[in-house]
């Protein structure tokens, strides 16, 4: 059906389009000035119509897939050139109408004042503000994170809370200044992505990974306590061979949970429980391995393994970092991570929940 509508939208206009430049012929051919003028310009008001109708359609498709593109990328410049070209291609039907009139130029001279009127007002007034509270929201997602680092030894060597946001406007924090939004701290992550395996963060999905350069950091001094546990344990470590060790473990916690998996240099991970065709074929540098685990009822632990191959044989040295993430989605959070929620504006539309990151070295 959608194809069928779809063929519709573009054969109607060519139809009307080449019936047009028939009666154009017709006024050139009888040389009768303007005796067919009113019906070339009657036919031309469909074209014109389903011209504007499929170019206001891209835009309206468009314009919201673009909000979900990440701030590294303008969105806002694909959709102008969209409308230009629009413009560029329903304007054609309007010539013969302008050209009738006496003074054809003070018509153009019009249309380009009020073109720069409407610009002027979308981006120097309140006019122009992105945001509606009903019609256009701004989507403002960011994770109540817990982060805890552990040693090859067991001891942890990091503990910290804070709000980690991925922002998916180019505009990032700033329609929020002059708000009741307090994000006084607000750090970028780059420098902690050249360092850390994924950054040091439990990023939820592909977009947090993809944006994950251009995500920002918000501490937080009063520690963020999860609504649930998210454990992992070792099961049992077992040599397969002089030059291969294979892990067993056992993960328990939300219906939403990530392994982030990085061996060292002279390490290789050749075998595990999950898909081969991943191992096969890494993400690119610096990513590491990214298996994400969702559930619905059945909530029993995951058993998982991984075998990793070293060619001196030496397992008694730290092989790899895992990083085990939990996301309770669907809870608000604590009292104060619930008080930073609510003051935020009324055209944000919020989607936030607390997250555990726990960073492991075996």
């Amino acid at each position: 059906m959608f194809g069928l509508r779809s063929t519709y939208i573009f054969v109607i206009p060519l139809i009307f389009y080449v019936l047009s430049l028939t009666l154009n012929l017709l006024t050139t051919l009888h040389d009768r000035g303007y005796a067919w003028a009113g019906l070339v310009k009657a036919g031309q008001i469909i074209p014109f119509l389903c011209s504007s109708y499929v170019a206001y359609l891209f835009i309206v498709i468009l314009t919201p897939m673009g909000g979900r593109g990440g701030s590294s990328a303008n969105q806002d410049l694909y959709i102008a050139l969209l409308a230009a070209l629009g413009t560029i291609l329903s304007f054609g039907f309007l010539i013969p109408l302008i050209n009738t009139f006496r003074r054809p130029s003070f018509v153009l001279l019009s249309l380009l004042a009020i073109t720069a009127l409407s610009m002027y007002l979308a981006s120097s007034t309140q006019l122009g503000f992105p945001y509606r509270p009903k019609t256009s929201g701004q989507r403002v997602a960011y994770l109540q994170v817990r982060n805890m680092f552990y040693e090859y030894d067991g001891t942890r060597s990091k503990d910290e809370s804070g709000y980690l946001f991925n922002f998916q406007d180019r505009r990032e924090e700033k329609p929020f200044v002059g708000t009741k939004v307090n994000l006084t701290g607000l750090v970028d992550i780059k420098s902690q992505c050249e360092t850390h395996m994924m950054c040091g963060m439990p990023l939820f999905d592909y977009r947090y990974v993809g944006n994950r350069l251009q995500s920002k950091w918000l501490p937080r001094s009063e520690p963020i306590v999860p609504p649930g546990l998210t454990t992992l344990k070792v099961l049992n470590k077992s040599i397969v061979n002089s030059t291969t060790v294979r892990f067993e473990f056992e993960l328990t916690g939300p219906s939403h949970m990530s392994l982030f998996i990085q061996p060292y240099e002279d390490v290789k991970m050749s075998n595990w429980s999950f898909s081969l065709t991943y191992l096969n074929n890494p993400p690119p540098k610096p990513l590491s391995y990214h298996v994400y685990i969702g559930f619905g009822i059945d909530s029993s632990p995951l058993k998982f393994w991984l075998e990793f191959s070293k060619w001196n044989g030496d397992f008694k040295v730290p092989l790899f970092q895992m990083g085990v993430s939990g996301h309770y989605i669907g809870d608000e959070g604590d009292e104060q991570s619930q008080k930073f929620k609510s003051s935020f504006p009324s055209y944000s539309i919020v989607a936030t929940w607390p997250s555990v990151y726990m960073r492991y070295i075996f």
